[in-house]
């Protein structure tokens, strides 16, 4: 079961990442990008784990265009 929850945290964190290179790509933030580029899917601090889940059939795919395009841009030290 940990093994699939894991696996589960990697694969959300994947999407979230491609979905964020693809933006900074299209906008032309070379830094940006080259630093989303370095970072690991494996991270754990923004999944929580405690609460209550509903898993329900009858919901819509996730924008996650939508929800990172939400997100300010900011400056990066390289």
């Amino acid at each position: 079961m940990n093994r699939l929850i894991s696996n589960c945290i990697i694969y959300y964190n994947s999407a979230l990442l491609s979905a964020f290179l693809k933006i900074h790509e299209k906008s032309g933030r070379q830094v940006i990008v080259k630093a989303i580029s370095r970072l690991p899917p494996v991270a754990w601090q923004h999944i929580n784990f405690n609460g209550e889940y509903e898993f329900n059939k009858n919901t819509s795919d996730i924008d996650l265009t939508g929800l990172l395009n939400g997100i300010k841009p900011f400056n990066i030290d390289l």
